[in-house]
């Protein structure tokens, strides 16, 4: 059995609340709308109608992608 110190056992305690909280993405409060970022190209969500929203990158739009209504299928 390994024996670990005090000083260690007890700054791991402390810090794994901080960890679990750093790890979990809760979803956002508000579904998306078209035409806001989106985290990663081809994510899949739905819209406060249940509509599908994918998202893109717009070829004529901004640099960075953004939920659409069309999209990768």
């Amino acid at each position: 059995m390994w024996k670990v110190s005090l000083i260690r056992l007890v700054a791991i305690a402390t810090l794994m609340p901080f960890a679990a909280t750093a790890a979990t993405d809760p979803a956002p409060a508000d579904p998306p709308s078209p035409g806001e970022r989106c985290p990663t190209l081809r994510a899949v969500t739905q819209d406060s109608h249940g509509h599908t929203m994918w998202c893109i990158h717009m070829i004529d739009g901004p640099t960075y992608q953004v939920w659409q209504y069309t999209g990768v299928s």
